[in-house]
């Protein structure tokens, strides 16, 4: 899970915050800017699979 705040640029502390719009909107950004370099990660091998385990 950690991996992912740096992958993000983030800290826990970022998505949890006391203002709910403010955490929604952090955790949006968020996802939206793994789903960016994730992306950009596959075009590079169209054959590579990414398998996340937060265990």
């Amino acid at each position: 899970m950690r991996f992912l705040l740096r992958l993000a640029e983030t800290t826990p502390a970022d998505l949890s915050g006391d203002d709910y719009e403010n955490r929604v909107a952090v955790m949006e950004a968020v996802g939206a800017d793994l789903i960016e370099q994730v992306l950009t990660y596959l075009k590079q091998g169209p054959n590579l699979r990414v398998r996340f385990n937060v265990d």
